[in-house]
């Protein structure tokens, strides 16, 4: 066992101890500081848990049926009604212009080629 005492250690020459703790004026500031950090983590959570939720219940409700199409609906611009995005795509589809295509000349290591 060590018979020496445990004494706080001294200051080098010339140089002031620093303090542990924070005094004065910066003291005051470390709780407003932690407090707009717990607000502003508060409203983050609060903005995410809002938006699961609303996505949940978006989800239970993936389109707004507009015009009933049934299995013999063959017309698409009825289901493009209920699908405006889809439609606008399958429309696009009509617009080629034939001149514009290239056309595909198959070879001999082509494996689109040989039918099975």
């Amino acid at each position: 066992m060590s018979t020496e005492k445990n004494e706080p250690s001294t200051p080098a020459a010339g140089k002031p101890a620093e303090p542990t703790t924070w005094t004065g004026p910066r003291k005051r500031w470390v709780p407003i500081v932690v407090l707009i950090a717990c607000m502003i983590a508060a409203a983050g959570l609060t903005w995410l848990l809002t938006t699961i939720f609303a996505h949940k219940q978006e989800s239970k409700h993936p389109f707004t049926q507009v015009v009933e199409v049934t299995d013999t609906t063959y017309d698409p611009a009825v289901w493009g009604q209920n699908f405006p995005l889809q439609y606008e795509g399958y429309a696009k589809t009509g617009e080629l212009n034939e001149e514009e295509l290239v056309a595909h000349e198959p070879t001999e290591t082509d494996p689109r080629l040989f039918v099975t």
